[in-house]
């Protein structure tokens, strides 16, 4: 049985004006594959200013984007070759995107925004039959028409992936623009069938290419941070991009402050949910694409909070019961002095965040969260050890860097925390 999943250059242009990054978005059904071309095939299509190994290091990916905030739905196709002298700020290889194929209208989105010139509209069809994965992208402005047909591996494996590209490509001066991508989900390894770029256009030369390695993911959630022209120094706003991936990908609401109120990241459900607001407060935002950039300084005072967590503050929205924001307060390194991670709750839905998952957002490891979650909610240190299937030590060693890392020192404390969390 054939289900043909993505068929993405039929998308209506969307209405109003440009909506500004970060843009948290979407993936599914998404082909990540790992290259390797000979140095000399790769050269000419680089900036001689980027460093290249021999052999070069490449990842394809293509997919769609149904759901997401500001330039969904899309399609892409992407070409990216490892540069030695730009790394990501997790320490990955930067990635010079020589050849980007969108549907339209994000790719005359992303080229206004300066995402890059080397970006064009093109068609693309995605398929699946079974455990088996086609991908089929056309774009007449560079010649391309690339085939790539991915099938589960016999022992297909899922393994988490998250962290954070920095891609790098140009303008039509030649000047270089940088931008980061945060990324989390679930992969499962895969290996490639076919791949093919055309006979004929811009990558036509690079000639057959070594597989390395191929993965299948059903859904990645990525956050797109603004672009730049610095493109070999890491900023620390770019963590952000990692951070709202992060939320996206568990499902948490939620939206990043600067000091002065302003909305620097966000989970893509923790925009839809501002968008309520802006539309409950007036007109606000871009033409047709209403939502808050910031919040009213007293909103954004009431939320300071003393501790690590600060008072709930109602924010009314157009139509409904009000939303409950909470404010957490964020390293310095992540988005600057004063920067705090709002968890939006919707008092109509009920819904609340996990109380675990916020605390490893919080700097605890994904263990200590565990433990800090159960103690917290009540359980006696040694229930919560046989709950886990720990020791009685490791879980009071634990416990003990939690409370360090949270500046809080007695059980009732990380109580009262947890139960405002939910």
């Amino acid at each position: 049985m054939t289900t043909t999943v993505g068929d993405y250059h039929r998308f209506n242009p969307q209405s109003g004006g440009d909506p500004m990054p970060p843009y948290s978005v979407d993936l599914i059904q998404y082909l990540l594959v790992g290259l390797s071309f000979p140095r000399s095939a790769v050269r000419a299509l680089v900036p001689e200013s980027l460093e290249l190994s021999d052999p070069v290091g490449a990842l394809m990916c293509t997919g769609h984007a149904p759901v997401g905030w500001g330039v969904t739905p899309f399609s892409n196709f992407y070409l990216g070759f490892v540069v030695d002298n730009a790394p990501s700020p997790d320490g990955t290889a930067g990635l010079y995107r020589v050849a980007n194929v969108y549907s339209e209208p994000s790719a005359s989105l992303f080229r206004r925004r300066g995402y890059s010139d080397l970006l064009w509209p093109g068609q693309h069809r995605f398929a699946q039959v079974g455990r088996r994965w086609t991908a089929k992208v056309d774009c007449a402005p560079i010649g391309l028409a690339a085939r790539l047909e991915v099938s589960a591996a016999p022992d297909a494996a899922e393994v988490e992936i998250s962290g954070i590209h920095h891609y790098i490509s140009r303008r039509a001066t030649g000047a270089l623009t940088s931008y980061h991508v945060g990324f989390a989900g679930v992969a499962r390894t895969a290996q490639v069938d076919r791949l093919d770029f055309g006979r004929a256009g811009m990558l036509a030369g690079l000639g057959p290419a070594k597989v390395l390695w191929a993965n299948q993911v059903a859904r990645l959630a990525i956050s797109i941070g603004p672009p730049r022209e610095t493109p070999f120094d890491a900023q620390p706003a770019d963590r952000l991009s990692g951070l709202t991936a992060l939320l996206s990908q568990i499902g948490i609401s939620a939206v990043i402050l600067d000091r002065a109120g302003g909305v620097v990241g966000h989970s893509g459900a923790g925009q839809s949910l501002l968008a309520e607001v802006a539309a409950g407060a007036g007109p606000a935002g871009g033409q047709g694409h209403r939502t808050l950039r910031a919040l009213d300084p007293a909103v954004v005072q009431a939320l300071r909070p003393e501790g690590h967590l600060g008072a709930p503050v109602p924010l009314a929205r157009a139509g409904g019961l009000p939303l409950i924001a909470e404010a957490l307060r964020l390293p310095p390194e992540m988005a600057g002095d004063g920067a705090m991670l709002v968890l939006l709750r919707d008092t109509q839905s009920g819904a609340r965040p996990d109380a675990a998952q916020v605390l490893s957002l919080m700097g605890l490891t994904a263990a200590e969260a565990r433990v800090a979650a159960l103690v917290g909610s009540g359980l006696a240190p040694g229930d919560a050890a046989k709950r886990l299937g720990l020791t009685s030590n490791t879980v009071r060693s634990a416990l003990k860097i939690a409370f360090d890392k949270l500046g809080i020192g007695r059980q009732a404390e990380l109580a009262a925390l947890l139960s405002r969390l939910g």
